[in-house]
């Protein structure tokens, strides 16, 4: 039976696979309650890499993200890793993963993550888009974490935000003893340049923040184009100055949505080539993030 961390590591594994070029099909991707298909297999063979231990045994110890793209690369000069012919895009487009492009949809993964909006959702038109089980599954502490840090920098300005905290995140972080810890380390008061007040400030893991807005972004690609933005094409995070003004300056000439009121709300464009754009994504009117995709993810910065 798959666990919560053998989806989150698969999930890992698979985008790092396919940014390296490995071309992974559905079959790699197997996944029917009992059985991880043959990438679910390869996590749990000893890697040379790692000094004999299994990527999973890496993972559970505590290893960085860093890490396991290194033991990953290791194997696929070595010629160890799952590496497959590319995989023909199906005509209906719809029925692939638009996270991922590579396996089947067999669920419909809510973009943002549905427990974004905590409170009555009667009524919302919340977004959701074709994924597949372990985009959607393995995704699920990523996005339980980064809801606990949207609602902690966001704070309680709406009602909607206060119902995220009261009701979501805070009974999350009660049950997250090691992330109680890992943020009360990293706590600290600073001045607020805008305001001149004082407030708590906390490291938020980079790599937790990639995945989700990345995901977020090309969900969002999908839900506005029709295609999947393909694995393939990179995508660059950065964190904006909270509350930026979504309708000013050169931001007012994009796209905008909302889901939720100020829940979220978010602008985008995309260039002509259908896989360079700018997606501008805002959580209760506090917490923002850039991703730029393809052409316009190149160079150095961003959260990775």
């Amino acid at each position: 039976m798959a666990t919560g961390d053998d989806l989150k590591l698969m999930a890992i594994v698979r985008r790092i696979l396919l940014e390296e070029g490995s071309e992974v099909t559905p079959d790699d991707l197997d996944i029917d309650g009992s059985s991880l298909g043959p990438i679910g297999a390869w996590i749990a063979q000893p890697h040379a890499a790692l000094g004999g231990s299994t990527l999973m045994e890496a993972y559970r110890a505590g290893a960085s993200e860093d890490i396991i793209r290194s033991a990953v690369r290791s194997a696929l000069e070595s010629g160890t890793a799952p590496r497959h012919l590319p995989l023909a895009m199906s005509a209906q487009a719809q029925q692939l993963c638009c996270l991922c492009g590579a396996a089947p949809a067999s669920t419909r993964d809510h973009v943002p993550p549905r427990g974004f909006f905590k409170g009555s959702t009667a009524g919302l038109q919340l977004i959701t888009v074709p994924a597949c089980q372990l985009c959607n599954n393995g995704a699920s502490v990523d996005d339980e974490e980064m809801r606990i840090y949207l609602a902690m920098e966001a704070g309680k300005p709406t009602v909607e935000a206060a119902a995220m905290w009261d009701q979501g995140a805070l009974k999350s972080l009660k049950r997250r003893q090691a992330l109680q810890g890992q943020i009360g380390r990293t706590a600290a008061e600073v001045k607020d340049p805008a305001t001149g007040e004082e407030r708590l400030a906390f490291m938020i893991p980079a790599d937790v923040v990639h995945r989700v807005m990345s995901r977020i972004a090309r969900g969002l690609h999908f839900h506005h184009l029709g295609q999947p933005l393909p694995a393939s094409v990179p995508a660059k995070v950065d964190k904006a100055e909270n509350g930026t003004d979504l309708q000013a300056g050169d931001l007012a000439l994009l796209n905008h949505g909302a889901v939720g009121g100020t829940a979220f709300r978010y602008a985008w464009g995309v260039d002509q080539d259908g896989v360079s754009g700018l997606w501008v994504l805002q959580f209760h009117a506090g917490p923002t993030y850039y991703v730029q995709t393809g052409m316009n993810a190149q160079g150095q910065g961003g959260i990775s």
